[in-house]
């Protein structure tokens, strides 16, 4: 199981591995996201929550699809209001949604991390 805080600091890395590669320092992707300094170090170090529309327009900064900065060991699924984060269990980095797991089809719950939706 992967926690939610896990899955941030992942998302984390990511960015700033593609921040690194184009010689960017934390100022000037801040910039050219239209973030503040603050949030898009917060983001990078996997301390803040991140919505998917600022995802789409860190990527688009950058030039980079937006599955280049998802962590690729887990993938958060979307029920209702809530998020659950799963480890893909066929090592795709990937579990479509209305997938269930062994423990779903038994009739228990998945297990995961719940959380309320975040914003910016």
């Amino acid at each position: 199981m992967v926690s939610y805080e896990h899955w941030l600091v992942e998302l984390g890395r990511n960015l700033q591995g593609h921040r690194q590669q184009r010689e960017w320092t934390q100022a000037s992707a801040a910039e050219c996201c239209g973030l503040d300094l603050k949030y898009y170090q917060d983001v990078e170090y996997g301390r803040r929550p991140v919505t998917t529309r600022t995802l789409f327009r860190i990527a688009d900064a950058m030039g980079i699809d937006i599955a280049e900065l998802v962590p690729s060991s887990v993938v958060p699924l979307r029920r209702g209001r809530r998020s659950v984060i799963r480890e893909s269990s066929r090592g795709r980095g990937a579990v479509a949604q209305g997938e269930s797991s062994e423990r779903e089809r038994d009739g228990q719950p998945a297990g995961g991390v719940l959380m309320a939706e975040g914003g910016e």
